[in-house]
């Protein structure tokens, strides 16, 4: 296939499924059909080289390059045909447009926005073909996947990459010379990916040398093998996790707090990660007194256990006040009444529940009895939040303020410029996520304040509902349930939506682990699970208006 003809398919098929909107992305429709749908082969060949081509397309940076350079051109007709062709070639060219936001021609930087726009509006026909690629397993796929890792258009790709992998390049518990010799790639994401494949499929014969890679000079590849490696239950990963906490930037440096936090339970560091270097230093110190208490007694088991998902979802009854997990099958686990008006609600590490209950004005902990094990009388709470010091966070409409374990109060702080809370969360970094509005809720933002108070970023966006947190990924992404609009809307660090899905009135909307979306719809009393292409995959339904839902 000729460059010229692939740039076409790439075009129509962005054109196409743009046009599909947010309704076709709700159908039952396969990957073939997908596929199909904008006049591609779903043939093995076909397939591959669909692969092929991107690869060619996303290394030949110097043709991305002056696309871009055209795009400040003086002829009219050569920026437009820029703009069209890099709409194009899809997610492939988002770095190189997120680095010509910086450029010094204005020109330059509001088509880059354009193009970055288009693209992100379109639906990647990049994630049907690799899943089609795992199951057919043409001869070849193993290396053109391998091949493709350095160019994935984002984490969600490569994780369908390493998935695929694991199916084509692993067979009977012996993976394909090709796999084992990139555990050596020149490119780290290759490395990594290499090491968390052999781990996914538990090629243990491949144990030492993927061991090798802890040591790796790249962080992020000795962060993903150390993460791969608790599969097969290997105890030299935790004073690797605890010395990246020193290391790495906290939007990566969370993933190594999470699974120590679960591999250390009640015992875990009462300390955050911090912003600055000294901030990093003191959370590593604190894991590594942790890690020298606890070394000579460590079941390396646990490694395993804390990689499970359990499945398990939390449910809120706003009306009838009750609390209650379901599991797998939607039977209840356990049960809990007698909650007055429960607006934010969170699992504790050691089983109990936070509530922030607004008609009763206090935050309390309960065990799964509703034995309440920790009060705090607070006006009117929209959120509370148990921090990793052990200090509670807590959010009415005008007043934040922290608490120590006692409830005494550590600070407070009002919301800038006169506004009133909407919802609010502490980030690992201690940085405060709020939603703020007017007093008539006429004017809506989303601001980032430092743990200071001082404002870091703000943009206008809307939010229907008040009560409860804000979903604020490790990427600086927001996750908002637009209500009144029926849709769900992930906005970016500069404000633009860059993805959305079409839900009937949602009230809360929390990003989950698996990249799907955990969302609740009071006003149809039910919860329900949808993935990136908005179909649902999970619901629960009740007999009155659920308010909030968490999976663990």
């Amino acid at each position: 296939m000729s460059d010229s003809r692939m740039l076409h398919l790439v075009l129509t098929s962005a054109i196409t499924l743009a046009l599909m909107g947010a309704a076709g992305a709700q159908t039952e429709t396969s990957d073939e059909e997908i596929l199909r749908s904008v006049g591609m082969s779903t043939e093995g060949d076909a397939l591959l080289q669909f692969v092929r081509n991107q690869i060619q397309v996303a290394s030949n940076t110097d043709q991305i390059k002056e696309m871009i350079r055209k795009l400040g051109d003086d002829s009219f007709q050569t920026r437009e045909q820029a703009t069209n062709e890099l709409i194009a070639l899809g997610r492939v060219a988002l770095p190189h447009l997120q680095a010509a936001l910086k450029d010094s021609d204005l020109e330059i930087v509001r088509r880059a926005e354009k193009c970055i726009e288009k693209i992100q509006q379109g639906v990647s026909l990049t994630p049907s073909v690799i899943r089609l690629l795992g199951k057919k397993k043409p001869v070849g796929t193993a290396k053109a996947l391998l091949s493709y890792l350095p160019y994935a258009e984002d984490a969600a790709t490569a994780d369908e990459i390493r998935t695929a992998l694991v199916q084509v390049a692993v067979n009977q518990g012996k993976a394909e010379p090709l796999l084992v010799e990139a555990l050596s790639d020149e490119h780290p994401v290759v490395r990594a990916s290499a090491a968390e494949v052999l781990c996914r499929a538990k090629v243990v014969s491949q144990r030492e040398k993927i061991k090798e890679l802890l040591k790796d000079p790249v962080p992020d590849v000795r962060l993903r093998t150390a993460l791969a490696l608790a599969r097969l239950k290997e105890k030299s990963i935790v004073p690797v996790l605890i010395e990246l906490l020193g290391q790495l930037p906290p939007e990566k440096a969370w993933q190594a707090e999470d699974l120590l936090v679960q591999l250390a339970g009640d015992d875990a560091p009462h300390v955050a990660l911090g912003r600055d270097e000294a901030g990093r230093k003191k959370c590593r110190d604190a894991w590594a007194d942790w890690w020298r208490q606890h070394e000579g007694k460590f079941d390396p088991a646990r490694l395993a256990e804390t990689r499970k998902l359990l499945g398990y979802t939390l449910l809120v009854m706003l009306d009838q006040g009750r609390v209650f997990e379901v599991d797998q099958k939607n039977k209840v686990r356990w049960s809990f009444n007698g909650v007055q008006f429960p607006l934010d609600v969170q699992y504790l590490r050691n089983g109990h529940i936070l509530l922030a209950e607004m008609n009763a004005d206090r935050v309390t902990e309960r065990d799964q009895t509703g034995k309440t094990i920790w009060s705090r009388s607070v006006p009117g709470p929209l959120m509370a939040q148990r921090l990793p010091s052990g200090n509670t966070f807590i959010a009415n409409r005008v007043q934040l303020l922290e608490v120590d374990k006692t409830g005494k109060e550590i600070w407070t702080l009002t919301p800038p410029n006169g506004e009133t809370v909407m919802r609010a969360k502490k980030l690992r970094t201690g940085e405060i996520a709020l939603i703020t509005a007017d007093q008539n809720r006429n004017t809506q933002n989303f601001v980032l304040l430092d743990s200071k108070g001082k404002v870091i970023r703000r943009f206008p966006m809307t939010v229907d509902t008040s009560g409860g947190r804000i979903d604020v990924l490790p990427n600086g992404n927001v996750i908002v349930p637009q209500m009144n609009q029926n849709r769900i809307v992930e906005y970016n660090r500069q404000g633009k939506i860059v993805w959305e899905a079409s839900v009937n009135g949602p009230i809360v909307a929390t990003r989950l682990p698996n990249g799907n979306t955990l969302v609740t719809c009071m006003h149809e009393n039910r919860a329900v699970e949808i993935d990136r292409q908005g179909k649902e995959v999970w619901e629960y339904k009740g007999d009155t208006r659920i308010n909030r839902a968490l999976r663990r």
